[in-house]
């Protein structure tokens, strides 16, 4: 997969370094033509700012050149950082279980909630009492 996105990032880099030329090499073209067509290209000063617009124009496709190398290297730092994240949220996280559950080695929906029950001290015959002494309605006491 890496090896794919260098090609696919040298392909771009040399279809913009084409575009690059064709848009600095171009208008040079047209100024020489005119200048021929004018009949000045053999004077010094048409032939000097002819040289001057041509060291230009390399000058910038060498930057251009030197910048885009570097932008595909942050590219790819970000596309290898982003693939790591992914690969991490994608691990399958381990499904929680009950307090209780790790404790005794069971899990404590399946029994009803008697291990939660049995862990406060709470037995299911004296959950009513309790419930009940709680409120006030304890056992009664005949009156008489």
């Amino acid at each position: 997969m890496a090896d794919e996105a260098k090609t696919k990032q040298q392909g771009l880099q040399q279809a913009a370094s084409v575009i690059f030329a064709l848009v600095a090499v171009v208008p040079l073209l047209i100024f020489a033509w005119t200048l021929h067509a004018l009949g000045a290209i053999r004077s010094t000063q048409a032939q000097l700012s002819l040289g001057v617009a041509l060291a230009v124009a390399l000058l910038g496709f060498w930057m251009f050149r030197s910048l885009l190398g570097r932008m595909a290297e942050v590219v790819q730092a970000l596309a290898a950082a982003l693939e790591q994240a992914s690969r991490v949220r994608r691990t399958p996280a381990r499904p929680r279980q009950h307090a209780g559950a790790r404790c005794r080695g069971r899990d404590a929906r399946t029994d009803g909630g008697q291990g939660e029950r049995r862990r406060r001290g709470i037995h299911q015959a004296s959950a009513g009492r309790a419930v009940g002494s709680a409120t006030g309605g304890g056992p009664r006491r005949s009156s008489g």
